[in-house]
């Protein structure tokens, strides 16, 4: 099953939970059009690719789990522009490179 699946209007989306749903193929950017959405939590699947900077506009993002799947390549500075995320997961994926300096701006 692909992650777009989960992407139909209205996009007026607050959480989007698919977790060990053994999607497959990358995070679609347009992620980006659920813009109210508070929480993210695809892990436990087989998603690759890289981390879509496209992320860094959900801006009421409070929680963002991406743990558990073959994600590759670094983790993008623009994640720091959500600036009401509160926790984060993004264990067990192949990601390289070290945590970006603009992380170190976020409050909570």
């Amino acid at each position: 099953m692909c992650i777009r699946n989960f992407l139909h209007p209205p996009f007026r989306c607050c959480s989007l939970l698919p977790s060990d749903q053994g999607l497959s193929g990358v995070i679609p950017s347009e992620l980006q059009l659920l813009i109210q959405l508070d929480k993210l939590e695809i892990s436990g699947n087989n998603l690759q690719g890289t981390i879509p900077t496209t992320l860094g506009v959900l801006t009421n993002l409070e929680y963002l789990n991406l743990a558990g799947n073959s994600l590759e390549g670094i983790l993008p500075s623009e994640i720091a522009k959500l600036i009401n995320l509160d926790r984060v997961s993004m264990g067990y994926n192949q990601l390289r490179g070290s945590i970006p300096s603009e992380f170190g701006l976020l409050e909570k």
